[in-house]
């Protein structure tokens, strides 16, 4: 099975694969699970929470090599019966586009605070931080360091404007 087959929500796996033989494959094709897991048929489930559970590895592979990847690490993970879980390549784009979409367009506010910042208008100034903190605020809490830039960065600029 390629890789691009399982992360297709339209693509079967076939009950008589090798694969289904040996592992419980949970797809959640609803688009919103980061991972596909893989978990060996043959260990119950209290048994397998007790086995394999101190070791971890992470394997990065560039997305356009991942089919070739996926042929050559899967037999030895299948070979072992090895648990294990796979990024779902298709929510990671889509989270990736919506972080590069609120980007831009915290930029686009950016600029336009830059270009009307000489204001003598205190009430403008009121009204950008106060829109600029309520986007703030929808951001999600894993994405503090972001968050932390913008405030210190806002900071900056309210002390600023305070002493004119």
């Amino acid at each position: 099975m390629r890789y691009t087959d399982l992360i297709d929500p339209d693509y079967v796996i076939s009950s008589n694969s090798n694969l289904c033989k040996k592992y419980t494959i949970k797809r959640y094709l609803t688009d919103i699970s980061y991972f596909i897991n893989f978990r060996p048929w043959q260990i119950p489930n209290r048994v397998y929470r007790k086995l394999y559970t101190n070791w971890k590895a992470r394997v990065s592979v560039h997305q356009e090599d991942m089919n070739q990847a996926w042929e050559i690490i899967l037999p030895l993970l299948a070979q072992e019966n090895m648990c294990f879980k796979v990024a779902n390549l298709n929510v990671i784009e889509k989270f990736k586009q919506g972080r590069q979409d609120r980007l831009e367009h915290l930029l686009e506010e950016h600029k336009r605070f830059l270009q009307n910042q000489n204001s003598p208008n205190l009430k403008f100034l009121r009204k950008t931080f106060h829109k600029i903190y309520q986007e703030i605020d929808s951001y999600r809490r894993s994405e503090w360091r972001f968050i932390s830039f913008i405030q210190t960065y806002l900071n900056y600029v309210v002390s600023f404007s305070n002493t004119l």
